[in-house]
């Protein structure tokens, strides 16, 4: 079972990443404003891209804080029998 040192640099870890994603998707934005044509295009699809993983990395996080919560829960239960 992960330590809550560990627990907290895995939930940092995962915070940084959604916030890259969200600088990631700003940035393709600002792009997709300032073209036309196929590098609006380009652009637009990296936006995309970037969104879809920022959802899925959200997804995790969501994921690793049930699993922290249930870990911690765990010990709770045996200490009781």
């Amino acid at each position: 079972m992960p330590n809550s040192d560990s627990e907290r640099r895995a939930l940092d870890a995962i915070d940084d990443l959604i916030d890259a994603l969200r600088i990631a998707q700003g940035a393709a934005r600002r792009v997709e404003n300032e073209m036309h044509g196929r590098a609006f295009e380009d652009a637009d699809r990296v936006s995309q891209t970037i969104h879809g993983v920022r959802r899925i990395a959200e997804q995790l996080k969501t994921e690793v804080e049930q699993v922290l919560r249930s870990d911690r829960r765990v010990p709770e239960a045996r200490s009781r029998l």
